[in-house]
């Protein structure tokens, strides 16, 4: 089931760009343009020109409108992590949910793959809802931002780019004897009971 709808990408027949023609059609130096793959988890040896089009636009327009390498390379690499676990937690749903659970209530491989082929559709679904939440966090960055600028007056002996912050440890009583006796299925439960209650307070 890797043939579609992004299985093609496996077998691009275009010819992958040199590294300096890639930074130049970047527009940035070939280190950054190799520590910026890398950020984002990608090789930077076999860079197609719709690559250097979708995949470097805003970081060299972060750099032009002035912020820092370490900073355009940092939310990069957080850009890169997100999105990858992002796409490895769907495609693991989908092993473990629909091929896995349909194999072993014996269903025969063509319709486990038929209904995974009906899984398709929440792609482009997921694109619509990674922008809406993009949107949506992002407003509630700037406001937090808002906040911290509110209380610059008190904090004037702050170092430079430090925050406040508050860290809660939560420590699971007796979690790892539930795991023991009840197995992975109920500790993983209790987890998601656990993950509802305190997000939400916090």
């Amino acid at each position: 089931h890797i043939e579609t709808p992004y299985g093609g990408q496996l077998f691009d027949t275009a010819s992958p760009l040199s590294a300096d023609d890639a930074a130049a059609r970047a527009g940035l130096e070939p280190d950054q343009l190799q520590q910026l793959t890398a950020a984002l988890g990608l090789p930077s040896s076999n860079l197609s020109e719709q690559d250097v089009n979708e995949l470097f636009t805003v970081p060299r327009a972060a750099l032009e409108a002035g912020m820092p390498w370490d900073a355009v390379l940092g939310v990069t690499r957080v850009l890169g992590d997100s999105i990858r676990r992002i796409a490895e937690a769907q495609i693991r749903a989908v092993h473990v949910y629909i091929h896995e659970r349909l194999t072993a209530e014996g269903f025969s491989q063509e319709d486990v793959e038929r209904q995974i082929m009906g899984m398709e559709n929440l792609i482009p679904l997921t694109d619509i809802l990674l922008q809406r939440l993009y949107r949506q966090y992002l407003v509630e960055a700037l406001i937090e931002d808002a906040f911290l600028h509110l209380a610059e007056p008190e904090r004037e002996t702050a170092e430079f780019g430090s925050v406040e912050a508050t860290i809660a440890f939560v420590d699971i009583a007796s979690f790892t004897a539930l795991a023991e006796v009840s197995g992975d299925d109920a500790a993983v439960r209790a987890l998601d009971r656990i993950d509802a209650v305190v997000r939400r307070l916090l």
